[in-house]
């Protein structure tokens, strides 16, 4: 019969380990807890010791407060222009597309031309370390990554700049570096109102272009309908058509009045009278001049010399008249029109009103941006202690399979045959 295995000291705990891997992460955690300390400490040690002499960043931020709708109509001169649009921009902003004013802004503050005009001003290229013999527009990758430019809903902007200095940087680098990115914030919004005024001017000038054109040629419509109103008036006699036709048909009344009168005399007399006497004579004359004088009222020719229009001539008189007259009136409007919007345009162009308003300028920073060193030394103990874990559960793991391996080397030579 076989004898009874028999149980060494110990080998129940190890089996205890074995069947409960969180009792054998604990008890490792604890025999290498040592080692788990100094990695821990090191890696925290080092990693503060670098936050200490790494570069400082520091940042300024300028709030550009929403741009101001412009006051303009929906004529042709702001059809034209530039602000014309902004009322349409709005809406179809609310509406899910297109763009509103401060999404324009910021497209503007994010361009090429305000980038380089930046780079010029302050040198960047050599504050960004780049080459003297490279081109200068090569600072603009560090620039845009150094600037953030933000639109909020209510058309708020912000424009924030972080620089950083070297390592180990003394008090007189910060104080540059504190003043550079504020400087750099507050010149974004000169520039943006450089370059929007310059195209608000720039829109402003081609409408009034324009507008000059369109006067100039109406200007000369104008005088030809004067003169050709003046030159219809001349040959037809018809100067008020109102007034002439009220004199005309007073005129006519009272003709047509004495007509009936002499006429009926006449006939008083011609009973009367012989035919040769010299009363019906007379009368006879009254009665052919009143009718020769109605007759050129009336008739269509008869007053082409005088002051009067015959009855016949109105119609054509005042229709000619009128288109005549309609067309001088139009101009006239048109006229008046494009002379409000030319010097409405040439008040624009040579307004010099700032088209940006600031509500909290960019001042040097207090306090540096990154690196926050407290943070940086829990981040590093954090990673640290992590880190260690890892390594020292590896280093067992490694271990035991390397034991595990030798035992089985072992055991296949017990087994061999002498």
């Amino acid at each position: 019969m076989s004898e009874p295995s028999k149980i060494l000291p110990g080998e129940d705990n190890a089996s205890a380990q074995a069947t409960d891997p969180l009792a054998a992460f604990w008890s490792l955690m604890k025999e290498e807890r040592a080692v788990i300390l100094r990695i821990t400490a090191a890696v925290t040690f080092l990693a503060t010791l670098y936050a200490f002499v790494m570069p400082h960043t520091y940042s300024s931020t300028v709030t550009i407060l929403p741009p101001q709708r412009q006051e303009r109509g929906a004529g042709l001169a702001d059809v034209l222009a530039v602000g014309g649009t902004a009322d349409m921009f709005d809406v179809g902003a609310t509406l899910g597309f297109g763009a509103r004013p401060s999404d324009i802004f910021v497209k503007i503050l994010a361009s090429r031309t305000v980038s380089d005009s930046l780079i010029r001003t302050f040198r960047l290229d050599a504050f960004f370390g780049i080459p003297p013999g490279k081109p200068w527009r090569l600072a603009a990758r560090p620039l845009r990554d150094a600037t953030t430019i933000e639109g909020t809903k209510d058309g708020m902007i912000t424009v924030t700049v972080s620089l950083k200095t070297s390592y180990l940087p003394s008090e007189r680098e910060i104080d540059s570096v504190k003043r550079t990115a504020a400087d750099l914030a507050n010149a974004y919004v000169r520039y943006l109102d450089a370059v929007n005024r310059e195209k608000m001017v720039s829109a402003a000038t081609n409408s009034r272009k324009f507008i000059q054109e369109q006067l100039d040629r109406t200007a000369a419509d104008l005088d030809s309908a004067y003169t050709d109103l003046v030159a219809y008036q001349e040959s037809r006699r018809a100067l008020m058509v109102d007034k002439q036709l009220d004199a005309l048909v007073t005129t006519a009344g009272a003709l047509k009045l004495r007509l009936a009168e002499a006429s009926a005399e006449l006939g008083v007399a011609r009973r009367d009278m012989l035919p040769s006497s010299r009363t019906v004579r007379e009368l006879e004359s009254k009665v052919a001049e009143l009718q020769k004088q109605y007759d050129r009222l009336t008739v269509e020719g008869g007053g082409d010399k005088d002051f009067l229009l015959a009855f016949a001539k109105f119609p054509k008189v005042a229709r000619d008249l009128s288109f005549l007259m309609r067309r001088v009136k139009l101009l006239e409007e048109v006229n008046a029109y494009l002379t409000k919007q030319f010097y409405k345009e040439r008040v624009q162009e040579a307004r010099d009103l700032p088209t940006v308003q600031v509500l909290d300028p960019a001042v040097p920073a207090w306090e540096r941006t990154a690196p926050r060193r407290m943070q940086w030394m829990l981040v590093s103990f954090v990673v640290g202690l992590i880190g260690s874990v890892v390594f020292v559960v590896g280093k067992h793991t490694v271990r035991k399979r390397r034991e595990r391996g030798r035992h089985a080397g072992g055991s296949d030579a017990s087994d061999r045959p002498a």
